[in-house]
């Protein structure tokens, strides 16, 4: 009955009634009214609290804790607000990351490449712009791909994206000191001047962060070998669309073995199965674009 001066942990659970019936018997109530926090409640929830109250309360309000307590209560407020900056700021880089993959899905060249420096300017490293922007935009397309949903001038427009966004971050990537996990050696087999499926496994593989040489098409199982040899390549990926010149992959992989290549040898193309593959004596085989980056990845030992 005789209380002059209340404290209230405010965010500890206590009703305003009890702070009311508390005091009710004083004369007029408290003269100081101390209100504090230590749980780093903000001060204008302190505000409304004190409102709620019977006017009495009212006469003086100390938004302010002494000594360690209130050192306390101002760190754990300014470690949470830091959290939730660091929240909002990866729910922010996480928007613009998915409208990257979003654009290059689209075959948005323009968009991409204002992204990919909207990105940089917003402070996101360049290899999470190229693994969680770009790499997954190519992934989630070469799925629709596999699928069916997507067809080869989506992969090529995309493939346009992705050459104009990865130019940007080239520099970049170096500077930060990234590297490739594996180096392949692709190409078209001797006598097959087709290029579009092989063209699209590069940029599938360069997209997942191989470093890929490519020979191009009408290629010799010597130029394949010598190649991978002086380039230490860990693996060779010989392309073919015509019945004509499968036996050229043979070729490639016997030469490559009689010239004690360590490296590994994949294959892929129209005509080309599973069967075909174990055959010859090749190491993976992949249908489509989409597929062999995870069959590379997994000769490699790179985590799919």
């Amino acid at each position: 009955g005789d209380v002059e001066s209340v404290l209230v942990s405010v965010g500890r659970g206590i009703q305003e009634e009890m702070v009311v019936e508390s005091a009710a018997d004083g004369k007029g109530g408290p003269d100081i009214l101390v209100i504090g926090s230590a749980d780093g409640d903000a001060d204008d929830f302190v505000q409304d609290f004190v409102s709620a109250l019977h006017p009495a309360f009212q006469k003086t309000v100390s938004l302010r804790v002494q000594g360690e307590l209130g050192m306390r209560a101002s760190g754990n407020q300014q470690e949470r607000r830091r959290q939730e900056n660091r929240q909002e700021d990866t729910m922010e880089n996480s928007e613009l990351l998915a409208s990257v993959s979003d654009a290059l899905c689209r075959g948005q060249k323009k968009r991409v490449v204002k992204l990919t420096h909207q990105c940089l300017e917003e402070g996101i490293a360049p290899q999470s712009i190229l693994n969680l922007g770009l790499v997954q935009g190519m992934n989630r397309l070469g799925e629709d791909f596999s699928a069916g949903r997507a067809f080869v001038p989506e992969m090529l427009m995309a493939a346009r994206c992705m050459n104009a966004a990865t130019e940007i971050l080239k520099p970049l990537l170096a500077g930060e000191g990234k590297t490739q996990t594996g180096r392949v050696c692709i190409g078209t087999v001797k006598g097959d001047l087709h290029d579009i499926g092989k063209n699209l496994v590069r940029i599938m593989m360069e997209g997942a962060g191989l470093d890929v040489i490519d020979l191009g098409v009408d290629v010799s199982p010597e130029t394949f070998v010598r190649t991978a040899k002086e380039q230490q390549c860990d693996l060779i990926a010989c392309s073919s669309l015509l019945t004509t010149t499968m036996n050229e992959m043979k070729n490639v992989v016997s030469y490559g073995k009689e010239q004690g290549y360590k490296g590994k040898f994949m294959i892929g193309g129209a005509v080309v199965t599973e069967e075909y593959r174990q055959e010859i004596g090749a190491d993976g085989y992949s249908a489509d674009a989409s597929e062999a980056v995870k069959v590379a990845r997994k000769l490699l030992n790179i985590a799919v």
